[in-house]
């Protein structure tokens, strides 16, 4: 998992918090010209597909 490594590699617990926060339940969309599609909800930092 990615806190865990980051915690090996040194960092504090407030950064690694604020970094796991920043990549998960996140709520994402995609704009192409005048056209959105829906909002999904992410539980990683990268956009996917639809399933």
């Amino acid at each position: 998992m990615l806190a865990n490594k980051l915690l090996a590699m040194g960092l504090f617990n407030p950064m690694i918090s604020w970094i796991v926060s920043y990549l998960t339940s996140r709520h994402q969309l995609v704009r192409l010209h005048s056209t959105y599609s829906n909002i999904e909800s992410s539980s990683t930092g990268a956009p996917k597909e639809p399933s």
